[in-house]
Parts: C-alpha cells; sequence; structure tokens
C-alpha cells in the first residue's frame, strides 16, 4: 500500500495545478501498479471521499482509469497504463520533476555539469523510463 499523499510532498501535478484532482491524478500515476477502493484512494491521496466520488466518473470517461473488480459492494480501480493521456500526464509529471531537481541541485550550488553522478544516472533511468 502507498504512503499517503500528504505524509510526502505534493506530487508534481498538484504542484502546479494545485487542484484536489491533479493530487488525485498524481496518486494514479505515482502508484500505477495495484487497485484500489473508492476509500483507499481517498485515504492515500489525502482528499476526500466526495472528492473521489465526483472524480472517478470523469477520470474514467476519460480512460485514465479502469474498473478492474468488485470486492465485497467496493469497486476497484487502477491506471489505465495504455492510456494516451496518462503517457503524456507521467511525461509531464517527470519534467517537472526533473526540472525540481535542477532548481534545488542549483539552490543548493551545484551547477549543472557538475551534479553529483548518482543525479545523472537517476535523470538518464527517467529518460530510457519515459520513452
Amino acid at each position: 500500500m502507498p504512503k499517503k499523499l500528504a505524509q510526502e510532498d505534493p506530487g508534481p501535478l498538484e504542484r502546479l495545478f494545485g487542484s484536489s484532482m491533479a493530487r488525485l491524478i498524481d496518486f494514479f500515476i505515482l502508484y500505477n501498479q495495484w487497485d484500489y477502493s473508492k476509500t483507499d484512494i481517498a485515504e492515500n491521496a489525502q482528499v476526500s471521499i466526495r472528492t473521489v466520488t465526483r472524480a472517478i466518473p470523469y477520470i474514467e470517461e476519460h480512460g485514465m482509469i479502469k474498473r478492474t473488480r468488485t470486492v465485497g459492494n467496493a469497486e476497484m480501480y487502477q491506471t489505465n497504463k495504455e492510456s494516451t493521456i496518462v503517457q503524456y500526464l507521467s511525461k509531464a509529471a517527470m519534467a517537472i520533476a526533473d526540472i525540481d531537481v535542477d532548481q534545488e541541485l542549483k539552490r543548493q550550488g551545484y551547477a549543472k555539469d557538475k551534479q553529483p553522478k548518482q543525479q545523472q544516472e537517476i535523470k538518464q533511468v527517467r529518460q530510457v523510463a519515459s520513452a
């Protein structure tokens, strides 16, 4: 189970757009391996169940998530990794995160050409993963 997003810094899309919808999309992009009930989504994304109930039909209608199964009375939802929208938003989230990393390194006094080797390796892995 993922850490609650409130325990972490806001996701890249939420930082850019600052809305509960962006927070939900960040959640689905970051935690795309499993399926979740509406209650799990609300709890882990730290938004109200009412927000999730209103947003799920919209996100599902646009093919960003899919209903996977029913457990008891709970419908389970998972990120639709094949969705073009999800793929572009994932790339955008990674680009935003890269910009944030560059800004933080600059703030700490690292020149772009003198970034720690580990940070350069992380960026290379992200570029390969988003290709």
